[in-house]
């Protein structure tokens, strides 16, 4: 069996940053299926889709944070890049022909990930990998199901594996896989902040086919604040924070916090992922305000709460605050009713920098290094 050689000290290499490229087009097809959904059966699809995606996304993080990454893994990698485009790029049509391409993709990707693990692991991450290889089967298998059973069946199997895998999640991680702290928390912010690059892409997007005049300028610069204030409350200290505390946590508890960020991140993109949906809606003039108003407050309020359990579940600090400002983004959903979408996208940005205040001024300065 081939043994890859982990540096002691993994940095994030060029060509995982290459691979999250496929990840903004994920997103971006994930937003367009938000953006045009009809009803709750269509966001139960997106919401099932982003699941299946994140688990399988995610795993292939896991895999190169624990074993490194070789020349022969990256050739491994770039190969894996041409299954998640295929993914991405059938989502739109997921409804009609597109499942098919998905699915197989899906199984693809997946029995590239166990080969990757059982060629180039040691023992310990391939026990570690069969244990997990029922889950990400299971899933495959779910999704095979949707694409080629009657149409009738293509929902309820998919959020079936979806809920399979959420609860694989909750389950204790098998040992052997050795992540590297360092580079593992890195990942995780490198893909909220290609996540927020989406919310930028909305707004231009958006924004190419009007005139420019106050009224647009208005609106994608309070676009644009809304997406900072996310990256600024994420990205404040509490990222470091949380690798200081990996670090500290033996190997086996590393593992089960390694759940815990991917528990927390799924919660994360999919408010990123509402919230470029509702930027969208704001900046086109698409929709009614109370449909722009419902995906940007609740993308927001599920960003707050994922962050919020980020800093509970990793004993980082409380997030009482956090789960107050959720709520007080869903009381913005009537403001949009009442007054519109851009009111309420003011209010919501005012909101978010006063969380961003509140925290700073209750937080201990002395937190990030006490965690070392």
């Amino acid at each position: 069996m081939t043994k890859a050689i982990k540096p002691p000290h993994q940095s994030v290499s060029t060509v995982e940053l290459f691979f999250d490229l496929v990840f903004v087009f994920m997103v971006t097809q994930l937003t367009h299926l938000v953006e045009h959904a009809h009803g709750w059966s269509d966001f139960a699809l997106a919401a099932s889709i982003l699941v299946l995606l994140w688990w399988l996304y995610s795993g292939w993080l896991w895999l190169v944070s624990t074993l490194g990454v070789g020349l022969q893994l990256r050739v491994v990698l770039i190969v894996s890049m041409a299954g998640f485009l295929a993914m991405a790029t059938a989502l739109p049509r997921m409804e009609t022909d597109g499942i098919k391409l998905f699915a197989m993709a899906y199984l693809a990707v997946v029995l590239l990930h166990s080969a990757a693990f059982i060629q180039f692991g040691r023992t310990a991450h391939v026990k570690a990998i069969a244990i997990m290889a029922p889950f990400n089967f299971g899933a495959a298998a779910f999704v095979l199901g949707a694409a080629w059973m009657d149409a009738q069946w293509r929902m309820p199997l998919l959020v079936m594996g979806a809920i399979g895998l959420l609860a694989a999640s909750a389950l204790p991680r098998p040992h052997g896989f050795t992540l590297q702290a360092g580079h593992f928390s890195e990942r995780h912010g490198l893909v909220i902040l290609i996540a927020f690059g989406e919310g930028i892409i909305a707004i231009a997007s958006s924004a190419k086919d009007f005139p420019f005049d106050s009224r647009l300028a208005g609106v994608c610069t309070l676009g644009m604040l809304l997406i900072v204030g996310l990256w600024w409350r994420y990205f404040s200290g509490d990222d470091e924070a949380a690798r200081h505390r990996l670090e500290a946590a033996s190997t086996a508890h590393r593992e089960q916090l390694g759940a815990v960020y991917w528990q927390t991140h799924l919660v994360l993109i999919a408010g990123v992922v509402l919230i470029s949906a509702g930027i969208k809606s704001v900046v086109a003039q698409t929709g009614t305000d109370m449909e722009a108003g419902v995906l940007l407050s609740v993308g927001t309020a599920f960003f707050l709460a994922g962050h919020g359990i980020f800093r509970v579940r990793l004993g980082l600090g409380r997030g009482s605050l956090a789960g107050w400002a959720a709520v007080v983004a869903l009381l913005c959903i009537p403001l949009a009713i009442e007054s519109g979408r851009v009111v309420s996208l003011g209010a919501l940005i005012l909101m978010l920098f006063g969380l961003i205040a509140a925290d700073a001024w209750t937080t201990d300065p002395r937190r990030v290094v006490s965690t070392r």
